[in-house]
């Protein structure tokens, strides 16, 4: 994304008066250039957890939860939702787990040119919801002396 603006919360107090670290909220927009953009919402640790990625595109929206992946077309219809498998997220850790490994010979690693970009992204996520302003993750790129992505 050109442009990141992250908050982070804790949003429940103890009997003692204190703040829980372990209850936490967040949220993202990530804005692409062109006419694209990104949120990202997660709540977790008491009930009701939650955690959603929402990408927002011209002509529909794709929403991500721990249950299913749904097509939204910009008037809010449903274009296509598919459930994704009970173990999901255990499966993807297994394959995190044998990419780390060197065991998943039929999977390529991720480029450095991804693993920086991802970096990138964490990093103005991170600064931005302790700043509590908007961040560009190029410039983590010139601020580390990293290689600029090619697009």
């Amino acid at each position: 994304p050109d442009n990141v603006a992250a908050v982070k919360d804790s949003f429940r107090t103890l009997p003692s008066g204190g703040v829980r670290e372990v209850e936490d909220a967040a949220a993202a927009i990530l804005q692409f250039s062109g006419s694209g953009s990104a949120v990202v919402r997660a709540a977790w640790d008491l009930p009701p957890a939650e955690q959603v990625l929402r990408h927002h595109g011209a002509r529909f929206s794709v929403t991500l939860t721990n249950e299913e992946v749904a097509l939204v077309d910009a008037q809010g219809a449903v274009a296509d939702r598919r459930p994704l498998p009970g173990d999901f997220l255990a499966s993807e850790l297994l394959r995190f787990a044998e990419v780390v490994r060197g065991q998943a010979r039929d999977r390529a690693a991720a480029p450095l040119d991804r693993h920086l970009a991802v970096s990138a992204l964490l990093e103005a996520l991170y600064l931005s919801a302790r700043t509590g302003a908007s961040e560009s993750p190029a410039k983590f790129y010139r601020v580390q002396g990293w290689p600029e992505p090619q697009t």
